[in-house]
């Protein structure tokens, strides 16, 4: 498999069995491994696809930067669906017009902004789950974390993986879309012109919703 070919997964799955142990993530005071990430990846891929995700769906999440936020990306490369992260610090006129664009097949959210949708007005959501304390018809995201393994779909570098929204056009925000392709070969990017290599840490200072650009 060339560079052209992989996925945002293949990286993830690669790091996890050949790095198990070897720090991935330092979020809040604890350290998630590669290892930890490829098994939370693999566990909500499978209540996603549970709860009725498949290739091409979007998945809207509002959420602020936790370490559920990178599952959700790891998740939705695995199944090749889309990840729609919203901008927590629009208004809920704001946020309620993107989640509507994007037509998601699921939305994942803190309690804050889970309020700010009406369930009822997106018909096309199949499952609503709140990463805290939210009230019908979200579910705990555990229940998330109890589903199947999820067989190999074909995914492609070339297959979209992040709709991101940005500046409005009209009056209306526009989403961008980001392939595996472009994620990987921004970070490639990165990595040559900072010299990174295995023992260094990258410091994330901005929101995860825009950070990926």
């Amino acid at each position: 498999m060339g560079v052209a070919d992989l996925t945002w997964f293949d990286i993830l799955r690669r790091n996890g069995r050949e790095r198990p142990g070897a720090p991935a993530l330092h979020l809040d005071g604890a350290t998630l491994t590669h290892g930890d990430l490829l098994a939370r990846a693999e566990l909500l891929a499978g209540g996603l696809a549970a709860a009725g995700v498949e290739a091409g769906d979007r998945i809207a999440l509002l959420a602020q930067n936790r370490a559920e936020f990178m599952d959700a990306v790891a998740a939705a490369a695995r199944l090749g669906a889309i990840l729609v992260p919203v901008n927590w610090r629009l208004s809920p006129e704001e946020m309620r017009a993107i989640v509507a664009d994007a037509d998601p097949a699921a939305v994942i959210a803190e309690a804050e902004y889970a309020a700010a949708l009406d369930p009822a007005a997106f018909g096309a959501v199949r499952g609503w789950f709140a990463l805290d304390a939210a009230a019908a018809p979200f579910r705990p995201y555990g229940d998330l974390l109890a589903g199947s393994p999820v067989p190999d779909r074909a995914v492609a570098a070339a297959d979209p993986l992040l709709m991101i929204h940005t500046a409005a056009v009209d009056g209306v925000a526009r989403g961008a879309v980001l392939s595996h392709g472009n994620l990987l070969a921004h970070n490639l990017q990165l990595a040559a012109a900072w010299s990174l290599g295995p023992a260094d840490v990258a410091l994330c200072g901005l929101p995860l919703f825009r950070s990926w650009r």
